[in-house]
């Protein structure tokens, strides 16, 4: 199931989203191939971006503060529906921080996989209110300082990185987050201490072709049950203090033993090396046994090493028996692989066998729960982008076709939204400037050609003069039948537009050259209708 079967199954839900929100950024979920646990404690990390999105809108509403909307929906493949998206009170209130400067906003989410799936939601999120704060703050005008790369996304990582940390408690990954904003479609290595970091898709790192071309079958299947990712990592830190406390109980004075933990941690370490290695070995070599067979066994040796964390269950232990086994009932010389992805006791199994020989076997025995699969699915390259930013005139293609752009002027500011047909006739506006059709609706009357001589001059310039930043138009910027004479002007359209609604002009300047007409005073509210 990729984004686009999605949007296609699910429209309505889609129109709705991208309806509700007058700006949209998305960001790909991901998953990883190894390091998933070393990682958290200074080790390479490898991962992989899925065609699956997490997307974040936003809905103005006028009223002060933020907040978050209640109906904010994730896609559970396991029952083929859109649901609930659960957020605890602690992850609500890091996003409301991080956009403390997004005054008079609603917050609208939506995800193609459900969170909790260790399938990178934390990095697309983060990602996704990187780019959204950056773009806020283009577009009022402030400039950031720094030495951009030449991926102009990746720019955006450290402040994405610092969401990241932010929104959840404890040991955080930076893989995912930098994987979402990688515009490349090969693995992506990524490495941290501290604040420092060096990152590069694998064709950054070894001689490889422009695109990666998988001898290998891989995919994502789904356990059944949701995790928190800080938890695990907690009961990880427990584990650890369990180690070390038995090894104080026992006196090896006589000899020299290393910690557990350490040694532990960093053979992780060594086999998420040996990954990389057998990764690049694979896209050099091709479909070769010794490269397939070494790429499988890093996998399955980084999964019984992940036993000793007690972070499997028994659904998970099934699938990955159930993997094997369907890899073994034929002649099979390079064997499989298969480790949970992420930080488990639940999540994802990720699974990797020959090409092309098993598909229908893992389709037929896992269904719905297949949430990805490379030959059905392909891979994705493209990163965080933004969706849709109506103030740009960009929407998006989700929208329904019969929409209208509204931007509604009061004497407080200015603010826009997409509507319906039906929404727009059921306005609380005092007066609308329907651009589209070239006409001047006031809710409750008529207007005749007496009362406004030319609908469509008054509605074209009370857009321009609207529009205006400094709400003044020059008469050289007026229809030529206004251009020319100030009378003309005020008799056929400032005058009879202040007496149908509550709006204050001036014209200044010469009488039929050299003049300018101001808006002086809003009130009530003004709308003007565009189509979309």
């Amino acid at each position: 199931m990729t984004s686009k079967d999605l949007q296609q199954k699910f429209s309505s839900v889609y129109t709705n989203f991208f309806s509700r929100c007058t700006y949209v950024v998305s960001a790909p979920h991901s998953f990883l191939w190894s390091g998933d646990f070393s990682g958290f404690y200074g080790g390479l990390t490898i991962s992989s971006k899925i065609p699956l999105r997490f997307y974040v809108g936003i809905e103005e509403t006028g009223n002060k503060g933020i907040e978050i909307s209640n109906d904010s929906l994730a896609y559970f493949s396991n029952r083929d529906a859109f649901e609930q998206m659960s957020l605890n009170d602690q992850l609500k209130q890091a996003i409301i921080s991080q956009l403390s400067s997004v005054d008079g906003k609603k917050i609208h989410l939506l995800s193609e996989v459900p969170l909790g799936s260790s399938l990178g939601g934390l990095g697309a999120i983060s990602a996704c209110l990187a780019l959204l704060l950056t773009e806020q703050l283009k577009s009022k005008g402030v400039k950031e300082q720094n030495n951009k790369p030449a991926d102009q996304k990746m720019s955006l990582f450290p402040r994405a990185w610092g969401v990241a940390r932010k929104l959840q408690t404890g040991r955080t990954l930076g893989a995912t987050t930098y994987a979402a904003l990688s515009s490349s479609n090969y693995p992506v290595a990524f490495y941290a201490q501290g604040a420092k970091y060096w990152a590069k898709p694998l064709d950054q790192i070894a001689e490889l072709g422009k695109n990666p071309v998988w001898p290998v079958d891989f995919g994502l299947i789904y356990s059944g049950k949701l995790v928190q990712g800080a938890a695990v990592v907690a009961n990880a830190e427990e584990i650890k203090r369990i180690s070390e406390e038995r090894e104080t109980k026992l006196d090896f004075r006589r000899i020299s033993i290393n910690p557990f933990w350490i040694d532990y941690i960093n053979f992780l370490k060594q086999i998420t090396n040996q990954n990389l290695y057998a990764m690049c070995d694979l896209f050099q070599k091709g479909a070769h046994e010794s490269s397939q067979r070494f790429f499988f066994n890093t996998l399955n040796q980084y999964q019984n090493m992940l036993h000793f964390l007690e972070i499997s269950n028994p659904e998970i232990d099934r699938i990955y028996a159930k993997i094997h086994h369907i890899a073994n009932a034929k002649d099979n010389r390079v064997g499989s692989g298969a480790k949970i992805t992420g930080v488990g006791k639940g999540g994802m199994v990720l699974f990797a066998l020959p090409y092309g020989e098993y598909r229908d076997k893992i389709e037929d025995e896992f269904k719905q729960n297949l949430i990805y699969a490379s030959w059905r699915d392909g891979t994705d390259s493209q990163e965080a982008v933004v969706e849709q930013n109506i103030a740009l005139d960009n929407f998006s293609q989700l929208i329904s076709k019969e929409s209208f752009k509204l931007t509604v002027y009061t004497k407080l500011g200015v603010s826009q939204r997409i509507v319906s047909k039906e929404s727009l006739a059921k306005n609380d506006l005092d007066i609308v400037v329907d651009i589209y059709h070239k006409k001047i609706l006031i809710p409750g009357k008529e207007i005749s050609s007496k009362q406004l001589p030319s609908q469509k001059s008054a509605s074209l310039i009370l857009f321009d003069l609207l529009k205006s930043p400094s709400k003044i138009l020059k008469n050289s910027q007026l229809p030529k039948s206004y251009a020319c004479s100030r009378f003309d002007l005020q008799s056929k359209i400032t005058s009879p537009l202040s007496k149908l609604c509550d709006l204050d002009f001036e014209i200044s300047g010469g009488i039929y050259d050299n003049y300018c007409l101001k808006i002086k005073n809003i009130g009530g509210k003004i709308g003007i209708v565009e189509k979309i």
